[in-house]
């Protein structure tokens, strides 16, 4: 004889279990498609790539109340890419479309209509349409109050002397948004490269002599910005054939870029309070490990840091960076 034994009836399903049961489900799909890319439109790989570092910058990527702001700004190319840097953060829409790459024909157009070299689909220079089109950005978000242009501002000084007279040595400050790594055949490194543009020989008229002569140049960053982008120049001019020419040559880059050697030495001083701050935290972090792997499974899991953030900008310069480092994006 088999003894069966009844359990409790089943009751029914709530509205609240449903719904949950609905909102695991949505984040199950939603991490499994996340993240969506970009539709190539025919050779526009090179404005896809601009964008795709763009959303990666929590600053510029709005709410939908906040996007309107910027459409009020009368600037199509910027609200088109604001709104697009939306849609490839939305893990709804991502879910919705399905993990469908995004095909961003408005932002394609309104980039040939704010610069009409990139108006024929064909191959075009990367770094040229970054650059392009942030300007436009950090302007027009500037306009609709959203101070962002900081964000990418470096600040150097440059001295200029003149090697064959006793001219006064010339002093400028300028402004960029990126730094130029320069590639030639001794450059395998992207800090030599960068380096190298800092330190040049260049010929340039003297008042003293009433003709050109050689000058010695010297530029450090006296400011360095949240964010930091390089741009890898691999072209010189030939005298030869009167044209521009590529080097194929690989450099390498490392995963964290130290910029503390390129300042000026009042931003050295600067830096070196919060430099000693992240060596501590590194220290800390790597003995956290350490003790992790002599632990069991239970204790290692309960050694923590303490979730405070060490502050990354100076106090009276926001979008600034305190401490030299930058890690890759």
């Amino acid at each position: 004889m088999n003894n069966f034994r009844t359990g409790d009836i089943p009751k029914a399903p709530t509205a609240q279990d449903t719904k949950q049961q609905n909102s695991e489900i949505q984040s199950d799909e939603t991490s499994s498609v996340y993240p969506c890319g970009l539709a190539n439109l025919g050779n526009t790989c090179y404005f896809n790539s601009c964008v795709q570092v763009l959303k990666e910058l929590n600053e510029l990527v709005l709410k939908p109340d906040d996007e309107q702001k910027i459409r009020g700004q009368h600037d199509n190319l910027t609200a088109n890419i604001s709104k697009l840097l939306g849609q490839l953060r939305d893990k709804e829409q991502a879910v919705r479309n399905k993990g469908d790459a995004v095909k961003p024909f408005a932002s394609v157009v309104s980039l040939s209509e704010a610069f009409p070299q990139f108006e024929k689909f064909k191959q075009q220079d990367a770094n040229e349409c970054f650059v392009g089109v942030l300007n436009n950005l950090t302007k027009t978000y500037e306009r609709a109050g959203f101070p962002v242009e900081k964000l990418f501002n470096v600040m150097t000084e440059t001295s200029s002397k003149c090697l064959e007279s006793e001219d006064k040595t010339e002093r400028k400050i300028e402004s960029h948004n990126q730094l130029t790594c320069y590639v030639n055949q001794d450059v395998r490194f992207l800090q030599t490269g960068i380096k190298s543009g800092f330190e040049q020989e260049v010929s340039k008229n003297s008042a003293q002599l009433g003709r050109d002569a050689k000058w010695q140049t010297q530029t450090q960053i006296s400011r360095l910005p949240k964010y930091l982008s390089v741009n890898i120049n691999r072209f010189f001019f030939k005298e030869s054939s009167k044209t521009n020419a590529k080097i194929l040559k690989q450099v390498q880059f490392p995963l964290s870029l130290d910029t503390y050697d390129l300042c000026t030495q009042e931003l050295k001083d600067k830096l070196t309070v919060r430099r000693a701050d992240v060596k501590l935290e590194e220290d800390a972090k790597l003995e956290r490990e350490l003790r992790k792997k002599v632990l069991d499974k239970e204790q290692a899991e309960k050694i923590m840091d303490d979730g405070v953030a060490l502050p990354t900008e100076f106090d009276d310069d926001q979008g600034s960076n305190n401490s030299g480092f930058y890690e890759l994006k």
